[in-house]
């Protein structure tokens, strides 16, 4: 070795913390992956010795859903979790946020994962995951280590701003239930505006009732929340080509219960790629058509653009007062067939925030860099930290890589 006698110790200190950071992380996956004494009868191979029990499901083409029953650990909003599966590759272990809420009351529970497909793992998982489609979901063997990450106090700010694509939906919908599930009511969040981008609408059918359990709590705790849901597959259903095929539904927002639709212009949108991370695009709207199973009710509150309220009449009576109230929840969720401007949706809920804001921001390195260019802007603009007087505005950021 080329190190002097009395320079050795630095070595040798750096392997014992190296192994002692191993032994402590391996003897914490045992024990946090040791079996439950509740027996279910559902135990196979592995999982009775160590493990979880879970189950893969196909969501679609490009995203799976992994299913792990009876976690012991308690975890935050934002944290995350190391899952390998023995079956699919015993020696890889990926990292992967944590897309459910952790239950308050019971003392075993059960972890969502979303997972989109890409190569390698995520691959052979979203394979096995399909084998299962015919009979359910595959049943397989987990083992994890976790929970991980430190995430802010989410219930800190006045206004909470979310902003998600694709999988990072696993980040900030945990963020939403906590803080209007939070039953010690010891929140200062008054107002939740949350986006969602993601390329295809049935991408959003594993998680939509929770946003729809999350909108009534909201309403229960007295918080104002907003949910945008942009939708960027290929070109509008009005005509063209859709990069999911001739047969595409993804902008068929008709018979979507209790939502607001933004359809943007489809010559425009045939413009742009499919990618839910790529350039931000102004909507340009119509309207929708009248059918007998839907109420209908332009809005113009933002120049330029024309959004329709859609709301399902509760029965063949109808009032002014009825239309009022029915627009004002179905505005809660609104679909939109176009790309979202991030620095309107930001600008918003800031200029109007009575406090501090909090803006979380999950997503691809061009969502992130364009929420962070869009803070900045905006702070500067305002001079928040200039003695101006203006509102803090605090961003996290937590962005996934391939």
């Amino acid at each position: 070795m080329h190190v002097p006698d009395y320079a050795q110790y630095n070595i040798w200190f750096a392997i014992a913390a190296l192994s002692f950071d191993k032994l402590v992380m391996y003897a914490w996956t045992a024990w946090t992956n040791l079996p439950t004494h509740k027996k279910t009868g559902s135990e196979t191979g592995l999982s009775k010795i160590l493990g979880h029990r879970a189950e893969i499901r196909a969501v679609n083409d490009e995203m799976t859903e992994v299913l792990i029953h009876d976690v012991r650990f308690k975890w935050a909003a934002g944290q995350h979790i190391y899952l390998r599966i023995p079956s699919l590759g015993p020696l890889e272990a990926h990292p992967f946020t944590i897309a459910s809420a952790c239950p308050a009351t019971s003392n075993t529970s059960s972890i969502q994962l979303l997972v989109e497909k890409r190569g390698g793992f995520t691959k052979r998982l979203h394979a096995a995951g399909e084998k299962g489609q015919d009979s359910g979901a595959v049943p397989v063997t987990a083992i994890i280590t976790g929970p991980l990450g430190r995430p802010p106090t989410w219930a800190a700010c006045e206004t909470l701003i979310l902003i998600s694509a694709s999988t990072g939906i696993t980040f900030t919908l945990p963020i939403l239930e906590s803080i209007v599930n939070n039953t010690d009511g010891l929140t200062c969040v008054r107002r939740i505006e949350m986006l969602h981008v993601v390329r295809k609408r049935d991408s959003t059918d594993c998680y939509i009732e929770r946003i729809k359990s999350a909108i009534s709590a909201a309403e229960g705790a007295g918080i104002a929340l907003t949910v945008r849901i942009a939708v960027t597959c290929g070109t509008s259903s009005v005509g063209g080509k859709s990069c999911c095929g001739a047969n595409c539904q993804c902008h068929n927002f008709e018979m979507a219960p209790n939502v607001a639709v933004e359809i943007s212009n489809p010559t425009a949108a045939a413009t742009q790629t499919s990618d839910p991370e790529k350039a931000i695009m102004p909507l340009e709207s119509k309207t929708l058509t009248e059918t007998s199973s839907l109420s209908i009710t332009p809005s113009t509150e933002k120049s330029g653009v024309t959004s329709t309220i859609i709301s399902r009449p509760s029965s063949a009576k109808s009032t002014t007062t009825s239309l009022s109230s029915s627009s004002s929840k179905a505005r809660q969720i609104i679909y939109t067939s176009s790309r979202p401007a991030i620095a309107s949706f930001i600008r918003a809920p800031v200029e109007a925030a009575a406090g501090e804001t909090q803006i979380a921001v999950c997503g691809g390195k061009s969502i992130v860099a364009c929420v962070r260019n869009c803070v900045a802007a905006l702070s500067d603009e305002r001079g928040v930290h200039k003695g101006t007087g203006a509102q803090g505005i605090a961003l996290f950021t937590e962005h996934y890589c391939f």
